[in-house]
């Protein structure tokens, strides 16, 4: 009897190890998936701030532009409103 049961313990010892390997090996790629996310909303944070200082905030930026051209009494239906729009305005066109 006391063969039997240290047989059905080392197997269930062998089983728990390859378990516990199977969800390290899931970890460790969890963890580098996880991490190229983190990369990915990094650049796209870049590339939305480029975008946005062209748009509202940097020198020069659109908003302001269009805004300086709708003072000429251009044409227009519709406003530029929210907060991307005021921060445009803020900003002073110097070219």
């Amino acid at each position: 009897f006391d063969m039997w049961k240290k047989d059905a313990i080392n197997k269930n010892a062998e089983a728990v190890a390859e378990s516990a390997g199977k969800l390290y090996d899931k970890l460790a790629g969890f963890v580098d998936d996880f991490s190229k996310i983190g990369r990915a909303i990094e650049g796209l944070q870049s590339t939305y701030s480029d975008a946005h200082k062209k748009l509202a905030t940097g020198k020069g930026n659109i908003i302001a532009r269009a805004e300086k051209m709708k003072q000429l009494e251009i044409k227009s239906t519709r406003s530029i409103a929210g907060e991307i729009a005021s921060a445009g305005l803020l900003e002073e066109d110097n070219t």
